[in-house]
C-alpha cells in the first residue's frame, strides 16, 4: 500500500514539473512568435516499445511506449511529429560499410528521429542518441525437454563425491567395528578378514534401514555392552543410515513422481557445447552486429552458426513459423526479452501452445534510447527532449506497458511448469544395469569360491 502512494504520489509530482515545463515552453514560443517544427519520426514493431496500431484503412500507425514518449513531448514543448512505419521493419545494422533500415534512413536525412534501439558503439557513431529510456537483456527462447530422461539418474540423485565419501565412510566404520571386535576379550574369534566383511554387509545393510538383528549373533554378542561399539553404532545409524536414507528417498520421489519440463537450452555455455542445434536472430538486428563483433572471440562459433539462420523481424499480428522450430528443438533464438516474450504470449493465445521458455542471459544487456540525426545534436530540441526523457523514466511511465506485454507469457509459463508422469522402463535403466553387473560379479566370485573349495577337498582326498 505504501508503495502504490508512493509511486502515485512520484507520478504527480512528476507531472506538476511537466506542467510547469510546458508553461515555460509556452511563454518562449509567445515571445518568440515561433510556428511547432514537424519532425520526421520512423518506426518498426519492437513490443512493447513500438506497438503498431491497425487503423481503419489498414496501415499502421505508432503505439506503446514510444508513441506515450512523444505525445508526452507534444504537449510540453516545441514538438511535433509525422511517424511513418519502416517497410521492411528493420532497425538497423551497418553491412558493408553501409547503414541500412531506421538507422539508414537517419544517415541519409530522411528520418529525423526514430527508436528507441539499443545502444552500441558503431550505431553511436551513426546517429545521437538521448539519455536511456530503459534496460534490458537479451534472452535464448528454447523448447522444453523433460530433466529426468536420464537411465542412470537413480546415481545422479547425488554428486560423486557424495557417494565416494559414503563408501569411505562405511569401509572406515567397518574396520574400526573389526578393531573393537578383536581388541575386547572373548573365548572364540573369527578371523580378522570375515569379521570386516560380516560388519561390512552389517552396515551396508543399514543403509536401506535393516537393523543388525539379534545380539546373540557371533559379530555382535561380545561386543554388543562396549560403550565405543554401541556409540559407534548409535552415529551410524542417526547420522549416516537415516539422513542418507530419507534424503536419498526424498530426493528420488522429487526427481521421479514429478517430470519437469525445463529449457532444451539455457546458457551460452550449453549452446557452446551443443554444437547441433541451430541459432537464429533477426536480420540487421543489435543481437546480430553484437554477436558479429564477437566472431573473433572464443564465441566466434555461435556467430557462424547464426549467420546461416537470420530471419525477418514478423510484422505486429504475425506469429512466425520458426517458433515451431524452436519448440521441436532444431534451433535456438536470441532477441530482446520483452518482444520474444510477447511473442511466446500471443502464439499460446492464438494457438494453445505453450512449449517455449525465454530464458535472460547477461552477454549482451545494453540500454536502450531514441536517437536523433547527428546533426540535430546541438539544436534545443536535442536537450529538451533529454530533459523530457528522464522525467518519463523517473515517473516508471513505461511500466504499464512493460508489465502487460509479457502478462499471456507468465500466465502461460504459470500454468504448464510441470507435468506429472509415472515411472518409465527407461527410467529404471540404471537400476536394472547396476543389478545385472552385481550378479555378474556375484557368479563370478561364486565360480572362484567353488574351484578353491572344490581344490582343497581335493587335496584332503
Amino acid at each position: 500500500m505504501n508503495l502504490m502512494i508512493d509511486d502515485v504520489w512520484v507520478g504527480f509530482n512528476i507531472r506538476v514539473e511537466l506542467l510547469c515545463f510546458q508553461m515555460t515552453e509556452f511563454l518562449q514560443q509567445v515571445d518568440k512568435g515561433s510556428n511547432m517544427t514537424v519532425y520526421r519520426v520512423r518506426f518498426a514493431p519492437w513490443i512493447p516499445f513500438v506497438d503498431p496500431v491497425l487503423g481503419d484503412d489498414n496501415k499502421f500507425y505508432l503505439g506503446g511506449v514510444a508513441k506515450d514518449a512523444y505525445e508526452g513531448m507534444k504537449v510540453f514543448m516545441d514538438f511535433n511529429y509525422h511517424a511513418v512505419l519502416q517497410p521492411d521493419n528493420i532497425y538497423g545494422a551497418k553491412v558493408n560499410g553501409t547503414w541500412n533500415g531506421m538507422i539508414g534512413s537517419m544517415v541519409e536525412n530522411e528520418t529525423d528521429i526514430s527508436g528507441p534501439y539499443f545502444i552500441d558503439q558503431d550505431r553511436s557513431l551513426a546517429v545521437e542518441f538521448t539519455v536511456p529510456l530503459a534496460f534490458s537483456q537479451l534472452t535464448i527462447i528454447s523448447g522444453l525437454v523433460s530433466s529426468n530422461r536420464d537411465p542412470f539418474l537413480i546415481l545422479a540423485v547425488f554428486s560423486m563425491p557424495v557417494w565416494i565419501g559414503l563408501l569411505v565412510t562405511t569401509l572406515v566404520i567397518s574396520a574400526v567395528a573389526s578393531l573393537i571386535y578383536q581388541v575386547l576379550p572373548a573365548p572364540e574369534k573369527r578371523t580378522k578378514m570375515e569379521t570386516f566383511s560380516k560388519y561390512l554387509w552389517a552396515f551396508h545393510s543399514g543403509l536401506i534401514g535393516k537393523e543388525f538383528g539379534d545380539n546373540k549373533r557371533w559379530f555382535l554378542k561380545h561386543v554388543w555392552s562396549s560403550p565405543s561399539f554401541q556409540l559407534l553404532q548409535s552415529l551410524w545409524f542417526t547420522a549416516g543410515c537415516l539422513i542418507f536414507m530419507y534424503t536419498y528417498q526424498g530426493a528420488i520421489i522429487s526427481a521421479f513422481a514429478v517430470d519437469k519440463l525445463v529449457p532444451r537450452i539455457s546458457t551460452i555455455e550449453e549452446l557452446l557445447t551443443d554444437t547441433k542445434i541451430g541459432i537464429s536472430t533477426f536480420k540487421n538486428s543489435y543481437p546480430m552486429a553484437f554477436f558479429k563483433r564477437l566472431s573473433n572471440s572464443s564465441y566466434g562459433s555461435l556467430w557462424r552458426r547464426i549467420e546461416q539462420n537470420l530471419v525477418n523481424p514478423p510484422s505486429k499480428g504475425t506469429i512466425p513459423d520458426w517458433l515451431d522450430d524452436i519448440e521441436d528443438g532444431k534451433r535456438v533464438f536470441i532477441a530482446d526479452v520483452f518482444w520474444l516474450k510477447y511473442l511466446i504470449g500471443e502464439r499460446f493465445v492464438k494457438t494453445g501452445k505453450c512449449g517455449l521458455r525465454a530464458t535472460e542471459i547477461e552477454l549482451g544487456a545494453a540500454y536502450m534510447a531514441f536517437a536523433f540525426r547527428k546533426e540535430m545534436r546541438k539544436e534545443k530540441i536535442f536537450k529538451n527532449f533529454n530533459k523530457g526523457i528522464r522525467k518519463f523514466t523517473e515517473g516508471n511511465l513505461q511500466r504499464h506497458r512493460l508489465l502487460t506485454s509479457t502478462l499471456y507469457y507468465e500466465i502461460c509459463t504459470g500454468k504448464s511448469v510441470s507435468v506429472t508422469d509415472p515411472l518409465k522402463l527407461e527410467d529404471l535403466t540404471g537400476a536394472f544395469i547396476i543389478f545385472a553387473l552385481g550378479n555378474t560379479l556375484a557368479c563370478i566370485f561364486f565360480i572362484f569360491e567353488f574351484s578353491i573349495k572344490l581344490k582343497r577337498t581335493r587335496i584332503k582326498g
